[in-house]
């Protein structure tokens, strides 16, 4: 409401005249239409084409900011009631100076914040300022007339630079606040107030409690293009600590500020937007996993309650616990279009820890972040969140989860992209533990794990999908390439899944395996693919598409094409592993023997073709000829270029159980594309 023209307008008609620290001069006190105002030519001559002084103020309309009001003009009167008109030219409305030794210009700003009617901005001159200045109560604006840079205020570390307690519009720009200590809010605080802030620099500050840089309780902000930076705070906000507050934090920088939890930005509750900012070298110092009852950190950005996150850049920060860049506790906070990157946490959550959320998660980026124990990118424990649209590429863990990990949750997961992920133990690219989330329409290409190079499930506390998804060039160090399964004793349903490329020591495509409980037990894995690809998948051991360890395993209207192993080239069963393989097509096939099913392991093969696999069926009988098997050329259309169609007239048309029909009521076909969840 006080701003009329730009800022630099009011440094060029102003500075050095009033407020520049020297004498005025010129036409400050003149009355208007002066006589002496050599600009204005008295001369009636219908010949005069020079300037025109409009308004009879002695300013022509080269000098005059409005030159249709005689009462607005360089020096003048802008009385003593807040009107919103630019009485002085000085490109403020209803300003008065801030400069000492200049007639007329208040000596302090406290002076000027004591003394000043409500709705008057404060426009203070270039220098430094030792002063602990209380607004309490007050309506103005403390303006910094050249910015920040030139415009210091400082607490000389004795005590809190700023106090806003009570003010209905406090309005701060161009100041740089610094040197501030207090219990919360070392530089500035603001509670039960409305704050209006741009354009300054809150720097070098210290909080015993929370909030070194800025405090706020129970205040509405709009904050906007200002820096943080430098600030240390205790327990929260390094620097900024927001509680109960509502409004926008919109294009500032947050850098190398450090506290116990939210080392740059902490938001408890209340109701803000914070976008487009950037958060850059901020320190979580906490250690302590029970802080505020649950786990702790946010090395950028520590939020609860409903915050909305968006379009920020959350780029190298640190928590020496979880969230290297961002913490979310609880709440139902709206996270998108942010780029994360960079940050690490010496526990889970490199890019991103969420806890007891629901938070909508949609278009961010998580690149390149790292976690000494779960989850580069994303950590999420318990939450019932909405993934979606994502791009995870290039994060890193130490034990499970390169890119993502959720426990103990049920969470939908759409349309995410996970490249490049990598992680010590499983789940490359997303790792489910304890989990029922549905994961629908991602892609996995070139993750790497122990287990799961792409996927890893982990004793599935119910029934899920996994519907649309494709898998490429992910590799195991131990067991499955593209997915693994590990103590899923609820069946999972995977439908449309293409498995391309993947390799692995064992089960280049897929693993189901078991890794020993707490409590020294073992989960029965129970696997169903239908509908789906595994094409071009390798293991230098067994399975070079299907390894199972441990569990049952079905496939039903899927091809298996091409796939390669030192032994086992198509299945490995071991002693405690189970398969039916149905209205499937198992083809090409080479490197070893074609299945194995050692001891007690069992696989099954009904209404479905197995053509031109290399090796021998070792511990088990070849089934072809049985229980509608055959052993012919599928005819697909061009599996070079991994068109697994059939060709019209193909043998494997209408082969499938009669008992079931395609999705033209047909007899099913073999294959991935037939049954009633083909096309």
């Amino acid at each position: 409401m006080y701003r009329l023209l730009p800022l630099l307008t009011a440094l060029l008609l102003l500075l050095p005249s009033l407020y520049g620290c020297e004498d005025p001069g010129g036409f400050i006190g003149d009355p208007p239409g002066d006589d002496d105002d050599l600009s204005q030519d008295d001369d009636d001559d219908d010949d005069d084409t020079g300037p025109v002084d409009a308004d009879g103020d002695g300013f022509d309309e080269t000098e005059d900011c409005d030159d249709d009001d005689p009462d607005a003009y360089p020096g003048g009167d802008e009385g003593d009631v807040a009107d919103g008109v630019d009485n002085d030219c000085s490109g403020w409305a209803d300003d008065r100076p801030v400069c000492d030794g200049v007639d007329g210009a208040y000596g302090t700003i406290q002076e000027g914040i004591d003394d000043a009617p409500d709705g008057f901005i404060l426009l203070i001159c270039p220098g430094t300022y030792a002063e602990l200045l209380d607004v309490s109560g007050r309506d103005i604006g403390l303006v910094g007339a050249e910015g920040a840079e030139e415009t210091i205020v400082t607490g000389q570390d004795v005590g809190r630079v700023l106090r806003i307690v009570g003010s209905s519009d406090l309005y701060v720009e161009g100041l740089t606040i610094t040197a501030g200590t207090a219990d919360y809010g070392g530089a500035v605080v603001c509670s039960s107030s409305s704050l209006r802030m741009a354009a300054s620099v809150v720097t070098a500050s210290v909080a015993t409690v929370s909030g070194a840089g800025l405090y706020t309780d129970s205040c509405t902000v709009d904050i906007e293009g200002s820096t943080f930076e430098d600030n240390h705070a205790a327990m929260s906000g390094g620097g900024v600590h927001l509680r109960d507050t509502a409004g926008t934090f919109v294009g500032n920088t947050v850098e190398a500020n450090t506290a116990f939890d939210g080392g740059g930005l902490y938001a408890f509750d209340g109701s803000m937007t914070i976008s487009e900012n950037l958060f850059v070298g901020n320190h979580a110092t906490t250690t302590d996993e029970n802080t505020h009852g649950a786990g702790s950190g946010g090395g950028g950005v520590w939020l609860r309650g409903s915050p909305v996150l968006t379009g920020n850049v959350v780029q190298d920060n640190l928590s020496s616990y979880n969230g290297g860049g961002v913490f979310i506790l609880q709440g139902s906070a709206s996270v998108s279009g942010n780029l994360i990157a960079g940050n690490h946490c010496d526990e889970d959550g490199g890019g991103v820890y969420t806890n007891h959320s629901n938070t909508p998660f949609t278009g961010n980026t998580v690149s390149g972040n790292s976690a000494s124990d779960d989850a580069g990118g994303l950590r999420v424990y318990i939450g019932w969140m909405d993934i979606i649209d994502n791009v995870f590429e290039y994060n890193t863990a130490g034990d499970d989860g390169g890119a993502q990990k959720m426990s103990h949750s049920s969470n939908y997961v759409e349309g995410n992209h996970y490249e490049g992920n990598a992680t010590g133990d499983a789940g490359g690219g997303l790792e489910l533990d304890n989990e029922t989330a549905d994961v629908i329409g991602n892609t996995f290409i070139g993750n790497t794990a122990s287990r799961g190079g792409g996927f890893h499930s982990w004793t599935n506390e119910g029934q899920f999908e996994i519907t649309d998804n494709y898998f490429e060039d992910n590799s195991a160090t131990y067991c499955g390439g593209g997915l693994a399964f590990d103590n899923d004793p609820h069946l999972i349903t995977i439908t449309n899944a293409v498995v391309v490329g993947n390799t692995a020591v064992d089960g280049g495509a897929v693993c189901l395996t078991e890794k020993e409980l707490d409590d020294g037990s073992f989960h029965e894995n129970n696997i169903l693919f239908r509908n789906s690809i595994f094409v071009g998948n390798s293991a230098s051991d067994d399975g070079g598409a299907f390894y199972v360890k441990r569990g049952h395993l079905q496939l039903d209207f899927v091809v298996a094409h091409d796939n390669v192993a030192g032994t086992a080239s198509g299945f490995a069963m071991k002693p405690l592993g189970s398969a039916e393989v149905s209205n499937s097509i198992i083809s090409g096939h080479s490197g070893g023997t074609f299945i194995v099913a050692e001891e007690d392991g069992t696989i099954e093969f009904s209404w479905s073709d197995l053509w031109d696999n290399d090796g021998a069926f070792v511990d088990t009988v070849d089934p072809v000829g049985d229980d509608g098997n055959i052993a012919v050329d599928p005819e697909f259309v061009d599996p070079g270029d991994d068109d697994f169609n059939l060709e019209a007239g193909s043998p494997c048309e209408d082969a499938g159980d009669p008992g079931i029909s395609d999705v033209n009521g047909t007899r099913a076909d073999m294959g991935a594309y037939g049954g009633p969840h083909g096309e």
